[in-house]
């Protein structure tokens, strides 16, 4: 098949397996050079994968999410999420979102194992955020 104009933005993920579950990672770099990533991994009985540093050189966002439609805010389970040289202890039972300021240490443990797949969802976000131009009331 030819070459397609956007097959750039069709991304092949790198699968890994964790235990009996499997790990879905993206990464690239945006159309400035500002390197991503995103990486989805169910939440198990173990600490998030050890090949995670601690900090990072960018600004994070984490979202703990249930897997079924209807209760997407249900994680039937407990995470601790410990932010900070201080490792400032925070728990998620119920759907949730966790800002991680690049630099800034991050820990997660599992506290009581969810009974059905709960999700978490890794984004590195790229420094800088420019809005579409082309938008009804953009610049």
């Amino acid at each position: 098949m030819a070459k397609r104009k956007y097959d750039n933005c069709f991304l092949k993920p790198q699968i890994t397996q964790a235990g009996e579950f499997q790990i879905f990672t993206m990464k690239g770099k945006d159309a400035r050079g500002y390197p991503w990533k995103v990486r989805l991994a169910p939440v198990t009985t173990k600490t998030y994968p050890a090949e995670i540093p601690e900090t990072a050189n960018a600004d994070r966002v984490e979202l703990y999410a249930g897997s079924k439609p209807a209760e997407i805010d249900k994680i039937s389970g407990e995470m601790e999420v410990a932010l900070g040289k201080e490792g400032e202890k925070y728990n998620i039972d119920k759907a949730a979102m966790v800002y991680i300021p690049k630099g800034v240490p991050v820990k997660h443990r599992i506290i009581q194992k969810p009974k059905e797949t709960t999700w978490l969802l890794n984004l590195t976000l790229t420094p800088k955020y420019e809005p579409p131009k082309n938008r009804k009331g953009g610049k």
